[in-house]
């Protein structure tokens, strides 16, 4: 739909819109003030580092100190280039990519396959549509990543689970640390309430709006973009949490979250996307607003080990208005009840059981051009297209219910062995998704593994409207298989291996006839696309047991997807053959560290264009014909990012200055490759391409006060 069109491009292009000018002469004045004013500012005494949390399974309450963010989470924060964002550190990780609008694909699945868990419960928006994420990281107490393979306890998905736990509130008090930043500032606050009740609430808003100016015509044009700025990209988000230790071992922990996204720009006839669709150029503006909120009781005893019960609401709202009148208005409000029951039948053997139940509503107001394709089309931009008015709401009841028995079969081995029942009234479809999962001890330091699964989600929303998409699109469904081999070498190395290979079924396909619509005996949309991703992930990590830690995260992988009608297989747009990230952290001291990120892998798909024509829509304009889809690769991508952190006071005031310089090196990588078409006049014309350019270097400064 036009709605992701737009977006993406304004995404690919506002990312790098003269980010380095503003962020180096915003950068010495900060600087100077920082260095000049306190030379000679006191050391901060070293706070003695938090150890990571482990999950054991043991007959009794568990114990752990959830106030402090994990060793492993720790890192991801301090990942260089993630800008203290652990999600956006999660690129850092082998077999992870991102997307258009950041989002990650995980082994060959699309993000939309991806399931985000917050609290216990899922989410609806984690991402900012310019990759960050909307969490601090002042809130994080761990983060884990499954890439394939994982057990029932996981619903709506098909690709890969996040776990991301907030840290609870701890018993202190009342403090603030202030950051103050290039790209976004924000204040967390904490304190205890009374003897069993504690809050933190965390703000941050971006200001790079507020120093960008609107563009004028001729500079636009300068720019070569075809896209005016007018309102630079600008977010904000808050997250509070509020805790009640009701007794030992009951607690009840209360959340509120939101986040906001704006950007207004204009779209100018030099913009390649307006070459081939005119009747777009002109404002363009996106927003979208989030708020959550939720409650979760949880109790841990002794023969139960763990009961949690969650209640939450989620609404987001996205609107887009472009062209010539153009608007799509778009609203999501999900209730959601999840509960879990964890029982230790004997110390070596523990049934997890658990039920969900999400009640959605979606609303979509749209007038303007609808552009029928997929992420498995080449080039949306000459796809079919047809005017549509629409105001139409769907109701989608979600269900599942989990079962997971784990169990030490031996002393060396561990059975996992389940079973979820999904269910939704949309597709009308109940599906029973059986998964397993063995661990063997081969020695001491060495553990293989064997997981295989199946799961199932809901088709994208925006396919089934009825008007526009096809109300009788099926559940999107996968198969995974992974065996993997973990080797401890000693106290500071190890290294992890997987092989993985996914099968995917029933998604959509954009139907290739000229003004499709549901009105029309052919739906514009049908469940007809497979897919299969399978590679090797190397993971060789080096803990810190002395002065330094880091990790080298190597993947060789494809993914591909086949049209089941024409029985044409293509690599997946997203298909990244190679990965390869190098993470080092080297602390220098107790107040001062260095760290640096090095990327390398495969350049984007692409297909190539191998022709021109005339539009269909527009008889004045001349589109590409393109050949075999995602069949070219651009140049290898290789980004170098660094990361200083300097602890130090103001006065009595301990304080940090973080110095983050992305693509230190200021290499052009090559986003796309597109039809020059300042240098098209027909369809006759020599075929010239251009390249696009990613984001050249880009420093950034940060100072921490915590008060």
């Amino acid at each position: 739909m036009c709605l992701s069109i737009i977006l993406i491009s304004l995404s690919r292009r506002l990312s790098h819109y003269k980010a380095w000018r503003i962020l180096i002469s915003l950068s010495f004045p900060v600087l100077y003030s920082l260095l000049g004013s306190h030379a000679q500012a006191q050391e901060v005494i070293e706070a003695s580092e938090p150890s990571a949390i482990e999950e054991v399974v043991v007959v009794g309450e568990r114990k752990g100190d959830f106030t402090i963010i994990t060793e492993n989470a720790q890192k991801l924060v301090d990942v260089p280039g993630a800008l203290g964002d652990p999600l956006s550190a999660v690129f850092s990780l082998p077999g992870v990519v991102p997307g258009d609008g950041g989002e990650p694909s995980v082994r060959g699945s699309s993000p939309v396959d991806n399931l985000y868990l917050v609290d216990f419960l899922p989410a609806d928006y984690i991402f900012h549509d310019f990759s960050s994420s909307i969490f601090s990281e002042y809130i994080l107490q761990d983060f884990q990543l499954y890439s394939a393979g994982f057990g029932p306890a996981y619903s709506g998905v098909t690709g890969a689970a996040f776990g991301i736990t907030l840290r609870e509130p701890s018993d202190q008090d009342l403090s603030a640390t202030l950051d103050l930043s290039l790209l976004r500032s924000g204040i967390f606050i904490e304190s205890a309430l009374t003897e069993n009740t504690a809050f933190y609430v965390s703000a941050r808003k971006s200001f790079i709006h507020l120093v960008v100016d609107e563009q004028s015509k001729e500079d636009a044009e300068d720019e070569g973009e075809g896209i005016r700025i007018i309102e630079a990209p600008q977010d904000d988000d808050y997250q509070f949490k509020y805790l009640w230790n009701i007794a030992d071992k009951h607690k009840i922990t209360l959340n509120a979250n939101g986040a906001t996204d704006y950007v207004e720009a204009e779209l100018t006839e030099d913009a390649n996307f307006i070459a081939t669709n005119p009747d777009f150029a002109g404002l363009a503006k996106i927003e979208k607003d989030y708020d959550g909120q939720n409650i979760i009781y949880s109790y841990a005893g002794d023969r139960l080990e763990d009961i949690t019960l969650g209640l939450g609401t989620t609404k987001l709202t996205t609107g887009t208005y472009w062209g010539n009148n153009y608007e799509s208005e778009f609203e999501q409000n999900r209730s959601i009840a999840k509960g879990e029951l964890s029982y230790a039948i004997a110390p070596q053997h523990t049934l997890n059981t658990g039920m969900l139940f999400i009640d959605g509503d979606y609303t979509l107001n749209y007038d303007g051009v609808i552009l029928i394709c997929t992420e498995q089309n080449p080039d949306c931009s000459t796809a079919q297209r047809e005017r549509i008015k629409l105001n139409d709401s769907i109701n989608i009841q979600e269900s599942a219910i989990y079962i997971n028995d784990s169990w030490a079969i031996q002393q060396r081995a561990n059975l996992e062995i389940g079973a979820q029942w999904y269910n939704n009234d949309f597709t009308d479809e109940s599906l029973l998704l059986p998964r397993i999962g063995l661990d063997y001890q081969l020695t001491h330091r060495t553990q293989i593994s064997a997981r295989y699964g199946h799961y199932a989600r809901l088709p994208e929303i925006q396919y089934t409207f009825p008007g526009i998409g096809n109300p009788e699109l099926l559940t999107v469904k996968a198969t995974h298989r992974v065996v993997g081999l973990e080797h401890t070498i000693n106290d500071s190395w190890s290294v992890n291996i997987e092989l993985y290979n996914k099968t995917l079924d029933d998604l959509a396909t954009a139907i290739p006839t000229q003004n499709n619509s549901a009105t029309h005996a052919q739906p514009p949309y049908i469940n007809a696309t497979t897919g299969e991703a399978m590679g090797i992930d190397l993971l060789i990590n080096k803990n810190k047991t002395t002065n330094w830690y880091g990790w080298l995260a190597m993947s060789y992988g494809q993914s591909e997807r086949t049209n089941t009608i024409t029985q044409k297989t293509n690599n997946y747009y997203l298909d990244t053959p190679w990965l390869t990230t190098w993470v080092m952290n080297y602390q220098f001291n107790k107040n001062m560290d260095i760290g640096w990120r090095l990327s390398l892998k495969s350049g984007e798909a692409y297909t190539p264009i191998i022709g021109l024509k005339k539009g269909s829509e527009f008889s004045d304009t001349i589109v590409p014909e393109y050949g075999e889809a995602y069949s070219k690769r651009l140049p290898t991508y290789a980004r170098l990012d660094i990361r200083y952190k300097w602890n130090f006071n103001i006065g009595n005031l301990a304080s940090a200055l973080i110095v983050d310089v992305i693509n230190v090196l200021n290499r052009e990588n090559i986003k796309t490759r597109q039809l020059d078409y300042d240098n098209v006049d027909t369809e006759d014309s020599p075929i010239i391409t251009e390249d696009v350019a990613g984001l050249g270097i880009l420093p950034a400064i940060g100072l921490r006060i915590h008060f």
